[in-house]
């Protein structure tokens, strides 16, 4: 990774990215669920149809983070939190 961009991520601790799924192994979990007799997905007991029509995706965002749809003022917050996190360092731009 070039040096002065700055991802957060510790390189001697991760020090190559796999592209793709190759390699990587998958876990069960609580947070989707795949019913391929049905062709469902669901998150966090919604289905996936509803929230795609319905729900933004920050809302999925805290869906999928918090077990539970934001009320109004958690929704603002992770959008502002969203937004503070969401520049690019120059040298990614260049």
């Amino acid at each position: 990774m070039s040096e002065g961009i700055h991802t957060g991520f510790d390189e001697q601790q991760y020090p190559y990215i796999n592209k793709g799924l190759e390699g990587i192994i998958a876990f069960s979990t609580t947070k989707s669920f795949i019913d391929g007799q049905k062709g469902e997905l669901i998150y966090s007991g919604y289905l996936i149809d509803i929230l795609a029509e319905n729900a933004t995706f920050e809302e999925v965002c805290f869906l999928l983070w918090n077990d539970r749809l934001p009320n109004s003022e958690e929704l603002e917050s992770l959008k502002k939190l969203l937004v503070e996190h969401r520049s690019l360092p120059q040298p990614v731009l260049d």
